[in-house]
């Protein structure tokens, strides 16, 4: 049972004060507080009124994002399938011939309709089965239809070592490193024939 104290405590009392005061006894015990009217009970919190926009705007945001890296992705291994479908592999070079820096820059991979050749140590080597790493676009692209021996024995990917004819230029290190790479290209692809000087 509870029972109002607001005439006991007196008009001057604090808890008369405004807004609107209760001061009621229950259980036993004396609850003091303010009594909300009731155009407070109607208004809503600012976070109770913008939280469902907030989350809405927030799902809507994530699904469209999602959307367009899902787009993107599909757009990113579509060009990739197609430019692998567009670059055939070149002709194989079916005569042996030695050749000179400029007969061989022929064959840089510029043209698709040509072998894709390179040279490592002074021997020239048919690449066209490589030519994810030395033909259009490949990694190793810079090498082909150039003398690669420097390049190959440095490691580098420096342009200033491509087609550098110069032997001195490298160190016993790194001529045996373009030893390796003559191995590897002897051991996959066939001999052309050797770079004139």
């Amino acid at each position: 049972e509870a029972t109002s104290v607001a005439a006991e405590v007196g008009a001057s009392s604090p808890l008369i004060a405004s807004p609107t005061p209760t001061a009621v006894w229950q259980g036993g015990v004396l609850l003091r507080g303010v009594a909300m009217t009731e155009e407070d009970q109607q208004t809503p919190s600012l976070l109770t009124s913008y939280l469902p926009k907030f989350v809405c705007a927030a799902v809507v945001f994530y699904a469209v994002l999602g959307w367009i890296n899902s787009r993107a992705a599909a757009a990113k291994a579509k060009t990739k399938k197609e430019e692998e479908e567009e670059i055939p592999y070149p002709p194989p070079f079916n005569d042996k011939q030695d050749m000179t820096v400029e007969e061989l820059a022929k064959f840089d991979g510029s043209d698709l309709k040509k072998p894709l050749l390179l040279c490592c140590n002074g021997v020239i080597y048919d690449v066209g089965e490589g030519k994810d790493y030395y033909g259009k676009g490949g990694p190793y692209s810079f090498l082909a239809g150039r003398d690669g021996t420097v390049s190959l024995g440095k490691m580098s990917f420096d342009r200033k070592y491509v087609g550098v004819r110069d032997r001195s230029e490298l160190s016993s290190d790194e001529m045996a490193v373009v030893l390796e790479w003559e191995s590897k290209y002897q051991a996959k692809y066939p001999v052309v024939g050797k770079l004139l000087d």
